[in-house]
């Protein structure tokens, strides 16, 4: 299972891992928010999930991943930092919610919010503005010009987890290597 906000990048990444480096293994994949996520993995319908906010229960283990890095892109060069009236905010959660306000006391408030990635750029690369987005998901646009890094911007992380059914992920051999792999790398930003 993965968290619809994780499939871009780190999830993509980890399925078709999976895929190609394990042909023998049956793959499914099911995006849903936390609560879904969690309820597929106690009922078996997933073996692992990538999350933003695990809960572990009796025979599951929470395998901390690399944050992710969230910084702020406009479709402007030239954007002003604080009071961009095309400003996009983006709602990643509770602890973002208090960095935010505190790099940002002095600032106004965006009058457009969404609560997915995705959906803003999206709606930045359509009507264009200003967003905290993680990183993977605009370089394509960076590359092409449609998209500007504000350097001088401050920067959040987010933490990824990937929750595992111990019952299921103690007889796949590879797993443990697997974990491995993603906490030394990460997701390449």
């Amino acid at each position: 299972g993965c968290q619809h906000e994780l499939w871009q990048g780190l999830g993509k990444e980890l399925f078709y891992t999976i895929d190609e480096e394990h042909p023998e293994m049956a793959l499914t994949l099911h995006q849903g928010n936390d609560v879904e996520l969690e309820e597929w993995l106690a009922e078996g319908m997933v073996d692992i999930v990538l999350t933003l906010a695990p809960i572990s229960k009796r025979n599951q283990t929470i395998y901390i991943l690399p944050e992710e890095e969230i910084a702020l892109y406009s479709d402007r060069a030239e954007t002003p930092i604080k009071e961009d009236p095309s400003y996009i905010y983006v709602d990643y959660g509770e602890d973002y919610r208090r960095f935010h306000a505190e790099a940002y006391f002095d600032a106004g408030v965006g009058r457009v919010n969404f609560a997915s990635a995705t959906c803003a750029l999206e709606y930045l690369i359509e009507r264009g503005g200003s967003a905290y987005l993680p990183r993977h998901i605009t370089k394509p646009y960076v590359s092409s010009g449609c998209l500007h890094k504000l350097a001088d911007a401050p920067e959040f992380l987010r933490s990824r987890y990937l929750v595992g059914n111990d019952l299921v992920t103690e007889n796949w051999p590879w797993f443990q290597s697997l974990i491995a792999n993603l906490q030394q790398k990460g997701h390449p930003q």
